[in-house]
């Protein structure tokens, strides 16, 4: 991006790039070909390629990302985990039930209840669907979450069993915890079942075979809801996140860590309880599955 605002030194010794609302790209390299550090202003994201280690006031108190173990260790610093609500369902269980996980388990007609995985390491539930054409399996997390609280977050790692010919998924927050396809696709028209939902939708029925990014608020889509340039391959894990904005109006979606869509109004209504869930309904006279390997959603208390 332009120059327009260079760096500027403050009074009390301090560098601004940028000014408020017009940010500006940052790169800093290390002595090791491949290792920097990036502010991406565009995207407000921090990227780093390396470790990355934190000082505090006390020399020896120090935070340190190993990026070769993908590891995140402290030294004399503690964490604090109570500024936010977190929830993790990793499916390591050898069997899954609404009475003992905080999890609702949805089906229609010969379709499945979601099950854990045999012999699964790590543990995976399977979502299947029926041999009925626009029959649907669900799994909800039951544990209501909304967008006023701040920093709402919901991640997934899943992968498409096999067939993604003939199915419609949809991962993210949606407003029930009844049984419901939160949003379905035709060619290029969307359909927004739940009144309010974002998530991620792939359903083979619209024209484009790739994930969509898609927001609905108080029964209006959001601005913003488009094709994302990244299709899912069979019986292939990809991580699919959605970070909310306070408001409930801004949505960034990323898979695998990389921004893939934006909503900039009406991604959600703030103050309205939302689920974490994953969906899917087949589009033949023939089953299929997703594979889910956890859910994760949180926010600020």
């Amino acid at each position: 991006m332009s120059n327009k605002f260079p760096g500027r030194n403050n009074a009390e010794g301090s560098t601004t790039l940028g000014e408020d609302t017009v940010g500006m790209d940052f790169k800093v390299f290390g002595d090791t070909t491949g290792k920097f550090f990036f502010w991406d202003a565009s995207a407000d994201t921090f990227n780093i390629e390396g470790d990355l280690k934190l000082f505090g006031t006390t020399s020896s108190k120090t935070v340190l990302f190993d990026a070769s173990k993908n590891l995140l260790e402290t030294d004399g610093i503690e964490l604090n985990t109570r500024a936010r609500f977190d929830l993790l369902e990793d499916f390591v269980m050898p069997t899954i039930n609404e009475t003992d996980f905080p999890v609702v388990l949805n089906s229609t007609g010969d379709a499945n209840d979601p099950s854990i995985a045999s012999n699964a390491a790590g543990g995976i539930l399977t979502i299947t669907s029926s041999t009925s054409d626009n029959e649907t399996s669900q799994v909800v997390v039951s544990i209501p979450v909304s967008a006023d609280k701040g920093g709402l977050v919901f991640e997934t790692k899943l992968a498409i069993s096999t067939d993604v010919e003939n199915i419609c998924v949809f991962a993210g927050l949606t407003d029930i915890t009844t049984l419901e396809m939160p949003v379905e696709i035709s060619g290029t028209t969307i359909t927004t079942n739940a009144s309010d939902a974002v998530g991620f939708v792939f359903d083979t029925d619209q024209t484009t075979d790739k994930w969509y990014a898609i927001g609905v608020a108080g029964d209006t889509d959001a601005t913003g809801n488009a094709l994302t340039d990244t299709a899912p391959t069979a019986d292939t894990y990809q991580t699919l996140r959605i970070e909310v904005s306070e408001d409930g109006s801004t949505a960034y979606l990323y898979i695998d860590g990389v921004l893939k869509g934006t909503l900039t109004a009406n991604a959600l209504t703030a103050a309205t309880s939302v689920y974490a869930t994953v969906c899917i309904e087949n589009r033949s006279a023939a089953a299929n599955t997703a594979l889910v390997d956890y859910i994760y959603v949180g926010h600020d208390r």
